[in-house]
């Protein structure tokens, strides 16, 4: 039985120490298959540890909860039963009570007039929402603007000047790329001829692109997974009609997942990362509360989270074992099918006739920084510093 963590969404409002008090006061519940939770403890809240607990509205199906979900007993309405022997944490009202005292966004959650004050906000929600799901012709596009890949870099500049923009397309033949303020900047430090050096040299043709029939939900994913800030757009026949930016795409959002990964990569040490990942429980809040689909939210959860591995991975192994490792996740996560965080399952693949002294304490704290982040222990114990 893994210990209590409360990390995921509500519980991510709290100070630790009013997360402290809530575990030092948590009970555990044993329930048989198909027995029904005690009325007595109406009014509690719930987090599952093993096995699945339905809420049922007479003979209708109301919801479902799974290990580490949570849910309140306050509506009388709904009967909680075991679907199969289940083990739960039990938070007594009280406790909640009292640390609701305290933090009133956590509160917030729990109050009468929470969905009142929903209601009161519909308006704006749904008018995030239907901008989620605008397509990507909907959304301003720069104009895109063409170069030969025979110019010079200094050419090239020019052209970033002469139209106010931080990249221009660069084609040759039949290949299109891109050549940005970022590869202006590696042509200065690499020293070249600005004035004879071909733009081609500095040029990223292995373009990511977007289809523009796309929803923006998808065009943002594919921003914060593939680390760019811009995204040709394609007709139906593989054309460029436009160049989709970061900064007029964000415009469209008040919740920033793109922020989020930004945060995540410039964190200099564990604590910086941990508040990024933190973030993550908020994104999900806010667009949950948004109407934003489900797998839309999984999606960017996986990305973003898989952003926090890997940042943490280079944050704590040495050079040498990283060119030498493959990091790798496996389970739910891996396969995309979360949001909440659930217990590790990562593992290193290793570079053939590779070892280092130093890999079991990397790994060990690699799998201490995850779980201290709310990423629980594998009860299997399927983790990096698991040797096998």
């Amino acid at each position: 039985m893994h210990a209590l963590s409360l990390t995921q969404p509500p519980f991510d409002l709290l100070s630790a120490s009013q997360r402290e008090r809530l575990q030092r006061s948590a009970e555990v519940v044993y329930l048989t298959k198909d027995e029904t939770l005690d009325e007595s403890l109406r009014g509690d809240v719930f987090v599952v540890i093993k096995g699945s607990i339905e809420q049922r509205r007479g003979d209708d199906f109301h919801a479902q909860a799974y290990p580490d979900d949570w849910f309140t007993t306050s509506n009388a309405d709904l009967r909680i039963l075991a679907s199969e022997n289940s083990l739960l944490y039990r938070l007594a009202q009280t406790a909640i009570l009292d640390v609701c005292a305290e933090n009133d966004g956590f509160a917030a959650l729990f109050s009468d007039r929470l969905q009142e004050r929903r209601l009161a906000s519909q308006k704006s929600r749904q008018e995030t929402q239907t901008l989620m799901f605008k397509k990507v012709r909907d959304c301003y596009l720069r104009e895109p603007q063409f170069i030969h890949a025979s110019a010079s870099i200094l050419e090239a500049t020019r052209a970033l000047r002469a139209n106010s923009s931080g990249h221009i397309l660069v084609h040759q033949h039949k290949r299109v790329g891109m050549f940005s303020s970022t590869n202006l900047c590696d042509a200065v430090i690499a020293g070249v001829d600005v004035r004879q050096t071909e733009v081609e040299q500095f040029t990223h043709f292995k373009l990511v692109t977007i289809h523009q029939d796309k929803e923006l939900s998808e065009a943002l994913q594919m921003m914060v997974s593939n680390r760019i800030r811009r995204l040709p757009v394609l007709d139906d026949e593989g054309k460029i009609i436009g160049v989709l930016g970061q900064i007029d795409l964000l415009s469209f959002f008040t919740n920033h997942s793109h922020l989020i990964a930004l945060d995540i990569e410039q964190a200099k040490d564990l604590d910086a990362l941990d508040k990024a990942a933190d973030k993550i429980g908020e994104y999900i809040r806010s667009q949950y509360e948004n109407g934003v689909k489900t797998s839309v939210i999984s999606s960017m959860v996986q990305t973003l989270n898989l952003q926090v591995f890997t940042r943490l991975w280079h944050l704590l192994a040495p050079k040498e074992i990283i060119e030498n490792t493959c990091l790798f996740v496996m389970g739910s996560e891996g396969r995309g099918e979360q949001i909440l965080r659930t217990d590790q399952d990562n593992g290193l693949i290793l570079a053939d006739g590779f070892s280092d002294p130093r890999l079991d304490e990397v790994a060990e704290q690699f799998n201490a920084a995850l779980a201290k982040m709310g990423y629980p222990l594998c009860d299997g114990h399927i983790m990096l510093n698991n040797p096998l």
